[in-house]
């Protein structure tokens, strides 16, 4: 938890750095901090536009198991507004287990992501990234939730959910 505290910490002390710098027109690359699939889990998200409505990105970050990575790509549908509506699609880690205490139920599960989400531009240095994510999840992931579940020894608290969210704050390179 004190990770998750120190990234919303760092996110914000960025973004009100960038909220006091001048004006200026956007780069084709930005660098965004936050968390969610996109950015690896916690971590950051290299970000290419080539061209205003289509978007490239790599995210690599700390997945509470070990390195998450995601790659993929952003359709912005009104790329000069103010709010810009996205879709996404993307392929990486979508799904990690972690039983305390039994390192036999420790895995990281990849495969397909797909997202719609909003950039949010309160000014032309950066922007805010909000996105809900549908991760489509392996055979794998399922069988070993099951087993877990039918297992007597483990206690589940609860399981985790069918979509994600991701949030995170870019700065134009």
């Amino acid at each position: 938890m004190k990770k998750f505290y120190l990234i919303v910490v760092v996110v914000s002390f960025l973004s009100a750095i960038s909220i006091a710098q001048e004006n200026s027109t956007p780069s084709k690359v930005n660098l965004g901090l936050g968390m969610g699939l996109d950015y690896g889990g916690f971590g950051g998200r290299f970000t290419f536009v080539p061209t205003k409505n289509f978007a490239l990105f790599g995210g690599f970050g700390y997945n509470l198991l070990g390195l998450g990575y995601n790659v993929g790509g952003t359709y912005r549908i009104l790329p000069d507004k103010r709010i810009c509506p996205t879709i996404s699609a993307m392929y990486g880690y979508n799904g990690v287990i972690k039983i305390s205490g039994a390192w036999s139920f420790e895995e990281t599960y990849y495969g397909p992501t797909f997202g719609v989400g909003f950039e949010f531009r309160p000014q032309r240095k950066g922007y805010w990234n909000i996105e809900l994510l549908v991760p489509i999840r392996s055979k794998d992931y399922h069988d070993d939730m099951d087993a877990i579940k039918d297992n007597p020894s483990i206690e589940l608290k609860s399981e985790p959910l069918p979509i994600g969210i991701s949030v995170g704050y870019h700065f134009w390179l």
